[in-house]
This record gives C-alpha cells, structure tokens and sequence, in this order.
C-alpha cells in the first residue's frame, strides 16, 4: 500500500508478525509452529521482527481507549476528509 501515492499509514509500528504458521505436535502433546513463508516489502526488504512504520506516528494510550477515544482512527478520518 506505501507505494500508492494516496496512501497515508496512520498508527503505531506494526509488531512484525506476518508469516502464516505450520502447526506440528509432538508425541508428548505439546505443539509447536513454524513459519512457512518469508514476507517482503516491494523493495524485498524483510519485515518480519521488524513491522512497517507508520507515515504518521499516533499511538491510543490506555486512558483514551477507556474515554472511548480512538486517536488513530480521528486522524485518518481528518486526513480522509482533508483531501
């Protein structure tokens, strides 16, 4: 999506976690996963433990989400309507 030029990333970093996941499980019972697939950006640069950085920093502090106070998504709908 960066690479649109409409395209703003609003929020926080992303954690990183993007590969879809093999589950395999042991005789014991217990289970364990395994990535089965490397993501990429457009440049074929990895993302994986390091997320996407947003064009624009916001991040909810728990006192907002108890408000009822989505700072994120005020932002993007001020830059939705802004255009």
């Amino acid at each position: 999506m960066r690479t649109l030029p409409n395209v703003t990333i609003v929020g926080d970093y992303t954690t990183g976690i993007f590969s879809d996941t093999r589950v395999y499980h042991l005789p014991n019972g217990w289970e364990y996963r395994l990535s089965i697939m490397k993501t990429t950006d457009h440049e074929d640069i990895w993302l994986e433990d390091e997320g996407i950085a947003p064009d624009i920093f916001i991040k909810n502090t728990k006192e907002d989400i108890k408000q009822g106070i989505d700072k994120v998504l005020e932002k993007a709908i001020d830059l939705v309507v802004s255009d």
